[in-house]
This record gives C-alpha cells, sequence and structure tokens, in this order.
C-alpha cells in the first residue's frame, strides 16, 4: 500500500521498444466548459483505442476466453 510520506521519480531515460508511455503534461490555467468537454472527449477516443488494443493482444495470445476473464484481464 502506498502512504502519503512515499515519493516517486520519473525516469527521464527510461526507453522500451515494447511498451510506449504517454505522460501529458498539467498547463497552469483552468480550462473553459468547451475546452473540458472536447479534452475529454479525446480522452475518451484515446482510450477506447488503448482498450481495443489490449484486447487484441490477450485474444490472440488465448484465442478463446470467457468475457468475465477477459475484463478481468
Amino acid at each position: 500500500s502506498l502512504e502519503n510520506s512515499d515519493e516517486f521519480w520519473v525516469n527521464d531515460a527510461f526507453t522500451s521498444k515494447l511498451t510506449r508511455i504517454k505522460i501529458q503534461m498539467v498547463s497552469g490555467r483552468a480550462e473553459a466548459e468547451p475546452e473540458r468537454k472536447e479534452t475529454r472527449s479525446r480522452i475518451d477516443e484515446d482510450r477506447k483505442h488503448e482498450v481495443e488494443a489490449a484486447v487484441v493482444r490477450v485474444m490472440k495470445a488465448r484465442k478463446k476466453l470467457l468475457h468475465n476473464v477477459l475484463v478481468a484481464e
């Protein structure tokens, strides 16, 4: 479990040919409502593609899988 005193660092030198990690920068200004909705829709679209890719990888490896097991995976 995590404690309030736990600290984490980003390893800027980390590279991997197999895994790509996107870390979005946070801006200091607040978003207006239309910007917030646009941002949310882009995030949802990105997540949709990530989930679909993960499902394809799992199903290629397993060939057959019950839905509950796939969701847990």
